[in-house]
């Protein structure tokens, strides 16, 4: 009712045919249910997809459940944290959010996407890229096991013995299982030689299957794609080839871990760093969507968290208060000027030790065992509780256990 009562009026009509030639176009005076009202009538009207950047992530939540509540298919686009080193048990929650939303907009499944400023600015995955590493599996399709495993590795996938969490795959037999970033639940894969027997959701807990599936859309599980480790550590070494003089030796130092790791048939987490070597013509949001119907929804305000955001940062690194906090009760060494010298004795023969030109070595994991190791540590661990003289029993699950999981990752 209330909206056939805005398209009604001369304000909406005049506002609905301004979107007829390219420009800008300024509204004012409308509350935060009014101009929903207005972006879902428009989007309705003109069949575009809404992209409307909010000055935060609350913000964009809001807008998002109004335009749902307005009969509109809408998701956010939220900002992510960026991996940059080796971080053991970091999440990938908010990555997924994003590669969803992009999987959304390639099916044509979405008809608003609600993002905050930051987010709009981060890089991702083009376009081109993106639909490259998506693929469409049907029941009865003749789609050879290895090369399904080979595209799940080159979509940036993690192989595990058993699948517990989204952007993982596991193989028993003729069984793939597999967790797409953008699926409610996981999918399993059935195969009869290289034909798609059948196809069905599972339960992550009990790991039994629910419903059959006529087809799945598997989307790329990371921003950030290199293919095979041997095509990744070929990319960085040309790199490093095209760099000169202290360039090229801070290359070599800084990516002498991760081409050690890439040399033994294993990725890296931290290869967001590595995004300009990827994609030299980086990609956002926008790269995504086709003429939308562009917003920019309180303008002040994203100008107002830019610049405090911008405040807060100068503040981190030039305040007593924080710069005190960094080097005394965090013990760490900032890469600034201004900042404070430490107090802890091991960030301080850090330094000393990089000076004289020694090298580090990394020492924290990179990787996350699957329930089934961890099931099964507990089990012995449980059972040397029961019993002290079962120790080897919690040794061989912890070390052969280890055995498992890498056979299941290569």
């Amino acid at each position: 009712m209330y909206e056939a009562l805005l398209k009604a009026t001369p304000e909406y009509q005049k506002v609905a045919a301004s979107f007829g030639s390219a420009g800008p176009a300024a509204l004012f005076g409308l509350p935060p249910a009014g101009r929903a009202l207005l972006y879902a009538a428009l989007q309705k009207d003109l069949g575009r997809v809404l992209c409307i950047v909010t000055p935060g992530e609350a913000e964009a939540t809001h807008f998002a459940d109004d335009l749902k509540a307005l009969g509109l298919t809408a998701a956010v686009f939220p900002p992510r944290d960026f991996m940059l080193r080796p971080v053991e048990g970091a999440g990938r929650e908010y990555e997924y959010r994003r590669l969803s939303v992009l999987g959304a907009l390639a099916g044509g499944r979405l008809q608003a996407v609600c993002v905050p400023a930051e987010a709009l600015l981060q890089y991702t995955v083009p376009r081109a890229e993106f639909i490259q590493n998506t693929l469409t599996l049907k029941p009865g399709m003749v789609y050879n096991r290895e090369a399904l495993v080979a595209r799940l590795f080159a979509a940036g996938y993690v192989r595990r013995s058993q699948v517990d969490g989204p952007g993982q795959f596991s193989v028993r037999g003729d069984i793939v299982d597999i967790y797409a970033p953008d699926m409610r639940q996981p999918a399993r894969v059935e195969y009869w030689d290289d034909e798609i027997d059948s196809m069905s959701s599972f339960d992550l807990l009990t790991q039994r299957r629910d419903g059959a599936l006529e087809k799945i859309y598997l989307s790329p599980a990371r921003e950030v794609l290199f293919g095979s480790t041997a095509e990744t550590a070929e990319a960085l070494r040309g790199a490093i080839k095209k760099a000169r003089g202290k360039k090229r030796t801070a290359m070599e130092k800084a990516t002498e871990a991760d081409l050690a790791q890439l040399d033994s048939g294993l990725m890296p987490e931290a290869m967001d760093k590595y995004y300009g070597i990827r994609y030299p013509q980086p990609a956002t949001l926008l790269d995504h969507l086709d003429s939308p119907i562009f917003v920019l929804d309180e303008v002040g305000g994203i100008r107002d968290a830019q610049k405090a955001t911008e405040d807060f940062m100068y503040w981190c690194v030039t305040a007593d208060t924080p710069t005190s906090i960094i080097a005394d009760k965090m013990g760490l060494t900032a890469p600034f000027k201004s900042a404070k010298e430490t107090t802890n004795v091991f960030s301080q023969q850090a330094v000393a030790m990089a000076k004289d030109g020694k090298k580090t070595v990394a020492w924290d994991f990179v990787y996350i065992p699957s329930e089934e190791w961890k099931k099964n540590l507990k089990q012995a661990l449980i059972a040397y509780a029961a019993d002290n003289s079962k120790w080897d029993g919690v040794k061989n699950a912890f070390v052969d256990g280890w055995k498992t999981e890498k056979a299941a990752s290569e």
